[in-house]
């Protein structure tokens, strides 16, 4: 280091100083340091890099992959300079997303200096926005890739299709909380911003010190560009609502994104799901939504586990069982099994309670009030109240929510007087009590019945109690190990593409070490 950069304190005059000469015996001896040498250095990849390294595994891969999706194009050569290899940059993006790298500015700057960067990229140095643009340009190709792999996976026997698990977690989105709101919201934002706006003009207008002239300056550029981002999503935007009618907040900066409980805040994220398979918990089916409720993605899973496996392996994966949590639960699920023949495990409670035998266990959630019991006699479904009663079917019926409606009653509300549930059950209503249910659950009770009865055995329990172990641990691995907390990209599109790479570099990860176990 220079000396300009050392105070006086440690500025040495002499090698040695004299009082440390006069205690030492011998004085040590130090190879040279000499940063600045010029060097020639003979790099041998296949000595550095040789079989059973995951950068080794990765170009190897690379090298066999189809990549004729990148090079086909419509149109005419019209010349140029020649771009990047794809081959390079799906090694690179890869490697890089495995090392927890997914800054394409970052992996641009490891492709100069890192030698494993080096090496992966065929000594070619990408720039970020040519990394970017890759990736935006290939977005499918990109996707069927993850295709490409699980035929890797398949031919080296890693998959067995036996059972198929399925869950979805939440990742936090590229967008800047305070630019999440309603309409109503951001107008109210607007107007703050004028005044500020108004404010910071004033405050420069008062003063003839530069730096606080500077400093109310740099507030003001920046009210504006903020007002800016308001006023152009006020020109476009148009309020949602709930079902309920209540109007749902929306981000600016990620206008696909939503508000979604995740780990125990509400925050703007997306809604990422994978369906694994459970021997060697290779991935197969990867989705991404920005709908919280996962009802709506079993079926798309299913098909895509079925769809994603080669031709001659389709038959034995549709025979497979599908293991799924009650967040999946939904009449139309159990329909779609019932009319496709799938064998899929789909309890309607949390798995905490699905190895109790206690009475909560057979008390549906579906019907209009907990405290009534659905069974099925002699082929009719029966729907009994907590006090004992039938419920009696009336011909009246309702459309909530888009769905038909059926509404019973209790056959003899002087019984509900008496009854020890009176106040829990009626001590809101003045006549009798009217109780109602989709009706394409009550018409439908057998699959209900069919599906806990399927869930209480022995061999049902054993089976369903694989799930949590051969999904869980792979959330884990990709948000802990790989350092996917959130997603870099904004809009869905792009997500989906990004988790689609996620999912294909665990699936790389994995199938290394199962070769390399």
């Amino acid at each position: 280091m220079d000396s300009k950069y050392l105070s006086e304190d440690f500025k040495r005059t002499q090698p040695i100083p004299a009082e440390y000469k006069a205690k030492a015996n011998y004085i040590k001896r130090y190879k040279p340091y000499e940063p600045d040498q010029i060097l020639f250095i003979e790099f041998n990849p296949a000595r550095s890099f040789s079989k059973g390294i995951f950068e080794r595994f990765i170009v190897d891969t690379m090298q066999e992959t189809d990549i004729s999706e990148f090079i086909m194009e419509e149109g005419k050569d019209e010349g140029g300079p020649e771009g990047y290899n794809p081959r390079a940059m799906l090694a690179v993006l890869f490697y890089a997303y495995a090392d927890g790298m997914f800054s394409s500015r970052r992996i641009a700057k490891l492709c100069l200096h890192d030698m494993r960067y080096i090496f992966i990229s065929g000594y070619t140095a990408p720039e970020h926005s040519t990394i970017s643009r890759f990736i935006n340009n290939n977005a499918e190709a990109i996707k069927n890739i993850f295709v490409q792999v699980l035929y890797i996976a398949n031919n080296l026997g890693f998959i067995d299709y036996k059972m198929i698990a399925t869950d979805g977690s939440k990742i936090k989105a590229n967008a800047a909380t305070k630019y999440t709101g309603t309409i109503e919201d951001f107008k109210k934002k607007l107007e703050r911003l004028e005044k500020k706006i108004t404010l910071a003009i004033k405050k420069q207008q008062e003063t003839d010190k530069t730096d606080e002239k500077d400093y109310w300056e740099k507030k003001e550029e920046r009210y504006r560009k903020n007002k800016e981002k308001i006023d152009e999503f006020l020109k476009e935007a148009k309020p949602l609502y709930t079902k309920k009618g209540k109007e749902i907040k929306q981000n600016i900066t990620d206008k696909d994104c939503k508000l979604m409980r995740n780990q125990g805040s509400i925050q703007e994220s997306y809604n990422a799901n994978i369906s694994t398979d459970n021997k060697h918990a290779i991935i197969l089916a990867n989705e991404v939504t920005n709908v919280s409720d996962d009802t709506w993605m079993f079926q798309p899973l299913i098909e895509q586990s079925i769809e994603n496996v080669p031709d001659h392996k389709k038959q034995k994966a549709k025979q497979a069982k599908f293991l799924n949590d009650a967040g999946y639960y939904a009449m139309d699920n159990l329909l779609y099994c019932e009319e496709n023949n799938i064998d899929a495990y789909l309890p309607d409670t949390q798995d905490r309670n699905l190895y109790s035998d206690s009475e909560s266990n057979d008390k549906v959630r579906l019907s209009t009030s907990i405290r009534c019991e659905v069974k099925l006699h002699k082929g009719k479904t029966r729907i009994i109240c907590k006090g004992g009663q039938v419920l009696e079917k009336l011909d009246k019926q309702r459309i909530e929510a888009g769905n038909l409606t059926y509404i019973f009653v209790p056959p003899d509300s002087t019984k509900c007087l008496n009854c020890k549930n009176h106040n829990e059950c009626m001590a809101k209503v003045q006549n009798r009590k009217e109780f109602k249910m989709k009706a394409k659950i009550f018409d439908n009770w057998y699959l209900v019945e069919k599906m806990r009865a399927k869930l209480k055995t022995e061999k049902g329990r054993m089976i369903y109690s694989r799930r949590m172990p051969t999904i869980e641990k792979i959330f884990g691995h990709i948000k802990k190990n790989m350092g996917c907390i959130r997603f870099r990209v904004r809009g869905i599109e792009k997500v989906k593409t990004e988790w689609s790479m996620i999912c294909t570099v665990y699936n790389l990860k994995r199938i290394f070490n199962l070769k390399t176990a």
